[in-house]
């Protein structure tokens, strides 16, 4: 919120039945798995982690020194991983507050982190690249370059009227529970990419660039557009990535405002 308030909302009845306070404007939160604390960003550089059930503020995290883009609970539910406008993601203990790793190797803004549901890998990006990265050390163990990605036939799209494409760059990244990453751009593309190689499995194209996922089901992934329009898509990942067929992510239902949806790469 503009108000540097995080509202709780009580899903059937859409009735607010909290407010969470911060110094500033609040960018992101986000659940822990069991549902028993909620992480919150601001552009205050803090973290704050509340616990749901009596909505008191447990920990304050205040090491970055740039507003707060994103925070993530670990599968685990032990440990968070923040990023920030300062370049940086930070792994810290969620009861404590003990910073355990400073992860730095990207040259802009953090836009987005997650965790691998088997809590082994964290992957971050900024607009130039997707960087994949050791928990358990704070190592760096793969970095995926926009300039070096082989462009699909959905990616190579233009996307306005007189066929010109702007510079492509990526907005977020997470993790399919198969362990594929999958990474939205600029251009109104969702990439599935091979966590080995960081090759462009599939794609599908949008009529609008999608700004947020989430990817914790067991074989289904949940977009959001700048159009406001949400999808559901279906994962089917059998057998090597290089074979996989376009129909090995398809879509299976939208709700919005009615604009035409995705296309298969």
């Amino acid at each position: 919120s503009t108000w540097a308030t995080v509202i709780i909302w009580d899903v059937p009845t859409a009735k607010q039945i909290h407010t969470l306070q911060h110094e500033a404007m609040v960018i992101c939160c986000n659940y822990s798995h069991d549902g028993k604390f909620l992480v919150t960003g601001s552009q205050d550089k803090k973290c704050r982690v509340w616990e749901t059930k009596t909505r008191k503020e447990m920990i304050t995290f205040s090491d970055h020194t740039g507003l707060i883009i994103m925070c993530v609970f670990s599968p685990t539910c032990y440990n968070v991983v923040s990023c920030s406008a300062d370049h940086t993601l930070m792994i810290w203990e969620a009861r404590t507050g003990r910073c355990r790793h400073v992860l730095r190797g990207h040259t802009g803004i953090v836009l987005s982190a997650d965790w691998s549901l088997d809590n082994m890998r964290i992957v971050s990006n900024d607009e130039r690249s997707i960087r994949v990265w050791n928990p358990r050390n704070g190592q760096q163990l793969r970095e995926i370059e926009m300039e070096h990605r082989v462009p699909s036939r959905s990616s190579a799209r233009p996307i306005d009227e007189k066929g010109k494409r702007p510079e492509t760059k990526y907005i977020m990244s997470s993790y399919a529970p198969s362990g594929y990453i999958v990474s939205s751009v600029n251009n109104k593309v969702v990439q599935l990419l091979d966590p080995n190689t960081g090759d462009e499995v599939l794609s599908l194209f949008f009529r609008a660039s999608v700004y947020t996922m989430s990817c914790e089901t067991k074989n289904t992934i949940a977009l959001g557009d700048a159009n406001g329009n949400i999808y559901i898509l279906r994962l089917r990942l059998e057998g090597d990535a290089q074979e996989l067929p376009a129909s090995a992510m398809s879509l299976l239902a939208s709700m919005g405002m009615g604009r035409d949806m995705a296309d298969p790469g």
